[in-house]
């Protein structure tokens, strides 16, 4: 049973050496204080006296032809511990591949982390008793032996050094001990007469396992720093264990199985996953209400647990937050953009400005632009830009004839679902942008915004740090307070002046917009490569412009449009039918006498965003389906609707005015409505009923009857609102003002329809305020 052991290749350890073998030991270590060949072995031999000494460290060669001597390592003390260092090394190598997880003997599921932990370092610790082994070639029972001396003799260093460090008195034995240290160490003690570590069989150092390695594969609770010791039978059944199962069978078993989560807790998620995230104390209290009878409800205690422990954060969000957030939670992929070179790839997005500017239109209120911006993806280099009221087909017209004529024309266009980047004059397949330029527009997918993170992330470097510098941000982190004094401040300003100071212009904010992409363009870009500054000489990252210019450098030539082409290229077509030389196009009409062939055929007619006293029509190619030539230039002829022609921008603001316009008639009818409502008084509770019987008035100061005549709307206005009654008459004598009335009077004064009606009653809302302030 003592002879247990495990597979490891246990050579034997040669102790003896000839003068050759020790001159070749010297030469393989780099010992230059021996010599290192064998004759100048043999000189050393003879002049130290090696061949007198006992048969323990000389001895006649047996068995081997020639005859000679063959001396114990321990005459070359220098070469003994290089030889046991270079031995300990190899030992630790073969039982560390002795004893580790491989792939054909580990059922990872099988075992949690602490399992596999505790495995870990129990076959640590056989790891360091076969090393020993190894070391010193002796089987594993006598190993085990000396690692528990070493046990005993680490827990007397430890009673030793407790004694020096409380300044008790030291006795020789603690002294012995504090001097010896630990016998657990790597290496053994440094003989201090020798200069040398003592590498003798009779002390067993050199096992290396810590006090923390030993209470972690004892898996027991350790009181304080108690140093726990493994038994002889514990070290026994770990080999057992490990020679029957592999170092799976050390893991211990299982001490409690996990409980599945109870049905009745997915009724609690049912109130739990809304998106108003309502707390875990509120839909509890509702969850034990709606308990069925007979069942026993969960704790709230046991459904934070199960929360906390047993849902991830995927599960425990789920129905509390949209796809989009859920997915800012998820695992994502990195897109790679090294291989692909400028102009391959352009995405663009929209982004509402977080601050207000003046109105290009000279509208009273100010505005909330949206910025429409394209990158190239392989350089990251803003290619375009455009500014509007919202996000639309022109802006990204705009943006888009920008980056084309400036730069590029993409292979590629990356936008997302936005009715600014899905529509006709995009789409359409003869007469689209995208078909007359050869470009493929893709769109990302619904709640996709990770997708398109190179140009969301645009948007935190190039426009929020610009809105954050102008006083009439709207961003989360303005204070509220001085967001509202902001505010104050441009509307008086408006009204005194007709303009703010604290509104940047439109023509300065395009010029500042312009500043922001040139300064993002030169500045250098983390997901650029990295190169050595021409100033500075120091590495840093390329900016997209200089990554643009590597790539030109490099033999990239852009695919421009040509400037002939240029406005027609990026003149959105519709199609239209000619009737007598004339064409419709939103109500106005263009008349060219070249468009009488064509009658009642159809044709493309071209128009600009910005001017409506012309259109280009154009014929359809017959194969294609396309835009084809030039028929003429129509010029506006005889709109019926309006005298003057309407570009299509100015339809746009006319129609928008025209819905602002209706609105607001709404909202004024709503407010008259609002005013000439009864006031409603809500249900008093029992104790507070309040005397309505009128006060008795002198009849000298009775008024007269009031006509037969009068307005029956002042007479029901009279009867359902006591209201202002009960006011005048608290008013002339502050003694009837009770609490129930105090409290009545507060609550009509603090609607505006309760002012409303107390003021054209005669009540002097100023009076009435005093006095219930000093009934407080």
């Amino acid at each position: 049973m003592n002879d247990m052991s495990l597979p490891v290749t246990r050579p034997h350890l040669q102790e003896f050496f000839t003068a050759a073998e020790l001159a070749e030991l010297a030469k393989r270590f780099g010992y230059k204080a021996f010599p290192h060949t064998k004759r100048g072995a043999q000189k050393r031999a003879e002049s130290e006296g090696w061949n007198d000494l006992p048969p323990s460290r000389c001895r006649r060669r047996t068995g081997k032809v020639g005859g000679g001597f063959e001396y114990h390592i321990a005459v070359v003390p220098r070469l003994e511990s290089l030889l046991a260092a270079e031995r300990m090394m190899q030992a630790d190598k073969v039982a560390s591949r002795a004893v580790s997880f491989t792939s054909a003997e580990e059922p990872a599921a099988e075992v949690s982390t602490s399992q596999r932990k505790i495995a870990e370092a129990r076959g640590q610790v056989l790891t360091a008793v076969i090393a020993y082994a190894s070391r010193w070639g002796m089987k594993h029972g006598a190993a085990i032996r000396d690692f528990l001396l070493a046990q005993q003799g680490h827990a007397a260093w430890l009673q030793a050094c407790q004694v020096r460090d409380t300044g008790e008195f030291l006795t020789l034995e603690h002294k012995l001990k504090l001097k010896e240290g630990s016998p657990m160490a790597a290496l053994p003690p440094v003989d201090e007469p020798k200069k040398r570590r003592t590498a003798d069989r009779r002390f067993p150092f050199g096992f290396g396992v810590s006090e923390e390695l030993l209470a972690q594969a004892n898996n027991r609770p350790r009181k304080g720093h108690a140093f726990q010791k493994v038994s002889r039978t514990t070290l026994y059944d770990w080999l057992k264990s490990y020679q029957e199962g592999g170092l799976v069978a050390l893991a211990p078993a299982p001490t409690k199985q996990e409980e599945p989560i109870p049905d009745d807790f997915w009724r609690f998620m049912r109130g739990y996953a809304r998106p108003a995230k309502p707390k875990i104390t509120e839909v509890h209290r509702d969850y034990v209400a709606a308990a069925p009878a007979g069942t026993e409800p969960l704790s709230i205690n046991q459904v934070e647990y199960i929360l906390r422990e047993k849902l991830d954060h995927i599960q425990k969000n789920k129905g509390r937050e949209g796809r989009l957030a859920l997915r800012a939670r998820m695992a994502f992929v990195s897109r790679d953009t090294s291989d692909i070179l400028p102009g391959t790839i352009y995405v663009g997005d929209g982004h509402t400005f977080d601050a207000r500017v003046e109105d290009p239109g000279g509208s009273r209120a100010p505005m909330r632009p949206e910025i429409t911006t394209i990158i190239d993806v392989a350089t990251r280099r803003a290619v375009g830009w455009a500014i509007s009221r919202k996000e639309n087909v022109i802006a990204v017209t705009e943006a888009l004839r920008n980056a084309c004529a400036d730069h590029c024309i993409p292979a590629v266009v990356y936008f997302d679902r936005g009715a600014g980047y899905k529509n006709k004059a995009f789409d359409n397949e003869g007469n689209g942008l995208m078909a007359r330029l050869d470009i493929t527009k893709m769109h990302a997918l619904p709640y996709g915004s990770q997708a398109k993170g190179n140009i969301e992330r645009s948007h935190q470097s190039i426009w929020i740090p610009f809105a954050r510098e102008l006083p009439t941000y709207l961003g989360e982190e303005m204070d509220k307070e001085a967001r509202l004094k902001i505010d104050k401040q441009i509307k008086a300003d408006r009204r005194e002046f007709g303009y703010s100071n604290l509104l940047m212009s439109w023509q300065d904010f395009r010029q500042e917009c312009q500043r922001r992409i040139d300064d993002y363009n030169n500045r250098p870009h983390s997901e650029l490569p990295r190169f050595a500054d021409p100033e500075t000489g120091r590495m840093r990252f390329m900016s997209p412009n200089e990554y643009w210019q590597y790539h030109v450098d490099q033999g990239f030539e852009p695919v421009l449009v040509d400037p002939f082409t240029m406005d027609d290229l990026f003149r959105p077509y519709e199609k239209r039918t000619v009737h007598r030389c004339l064409v419709e196009l939103w109500t106005n009409e263009y008349f060219s006498l070249d468009l009488n062939p064509y009658h009642q055929q159809e044709v493309y007619v071209g128009y600009d965003y910005n001017q409506a006293d012309r259109v280009w029509v154009r014929e359809i190619d017959p194969e294609t389906r396309e835009v084809g030539k030039l028929i003429c230039v129509a010029a506006f002829g005889g709109n019926k609707v309006s005298y003057m022609p309407k570009t299509f921008l100015e339809g746009a603001m006319e129609r928008r005015e025209k819905g602002r316009l209706k609105r607001n008639d709404l909202r004024r009818e709503g407010i008259v409505e609002e005013r000439n409502a009864p006031l409603i008084l809500d249900h008093q509770p029992a104790g507070a009923v309040i005397d309505m019987a009128p006060l008795g008035v002198p009849e000298a100061e009775k008024l007269p009857a009031r006509p037969s005549a009068a307005p029956a709307r002042r007479a029901q206005s009279a009867q359902i609102n006591p209201d202002a009654e009960l006011a005048l008459q608290c008013l002339a004598d502050p003694s009837q003002l009770t609490p129930g009335r105090v409290r009545l009077l507060r609550d009509v004064m603090a609607s505006r329809a309760g002012q409303e009606v107390l003021r054209n009653s005669g009540v002097d809302l100023s009076s009435l305020d005093d006095l219930l302030r000093s009934a407080a």
